[in-house]
């Protein structure tokens, strides 16, 4: 399925239902997380207080973070469940 948008076009298909940015740089703005394992929780707060910006924290070890956060997180090789499904305007699917 490919949806467009006045900046640009983001195909979405059923097996792959991540959202990739186009040319024009269209992303989430939040993403919802789950840390499970108690460790990668405590070195996912140190990457996050580095990124100098803000987060939200949710019962059941479920955070809200922005897409450089989660790129900090990937970086740093800190293990998470994404649990948001979001496309290109921000909307649930």
């Amino acid at each position: 399925m490919k949806r467009s948008t006045s900046k640009g076009a983001v195909k979405k298909t059923a097996t792959n239902s991540k959202v990739e940015p186009t040319q024009n740089g269209i992303r989430a703005s939040i993403h919802l997380l789950h840390i499970p394992d108690r460790e990668a929780r405590k070195r996912a707060l140190q990457v996050l207080i580095d990124t100098n910006e803000m987060w939200l924290s949710l019962i059941g070890d479920k955070y809200g973070l922005s897409t450089a956060q989660v790129d900090a997180l990937r970086r740093a090789k800190v293990p998470f469940i994404c649990v948001s499904k979001t496309i290109a305007d921000g909307q649930a699917d």
